[in-house]
């Protein structure tokens, strides 16, 4: 079984350089190449996404026969 805690450690561990959680605010932010920028189009979503499907795609190497 996954935990929540392995599947944040993996988005950070992918993404962590380009996104942040505002606690003021209560928001995502994305970094877009000069500034942190409120993620108003669900781009934490499809990285969030991307994250679980890679997962998805390792465990059949992972697993022994």
């Amino acid at each position: 079984m996954v935990s929540l805690l392995g599947l944040a450690a993996r988005l950070v561990q992918r993404f962590g350089n380009r996104i942040r959680f505002s606690y003021g605010p209560q928001q995502w932010l994305c970094w877009d190449g000069r500034r942190w920028k409120a993620d108003d189009r669900g781009a934490i979503v499809k990285l969030c996404k991307q994250t679980a499907l890679a997962i998805l795609d390792e465990a059949p190497s992972s697993l022994s026969p």
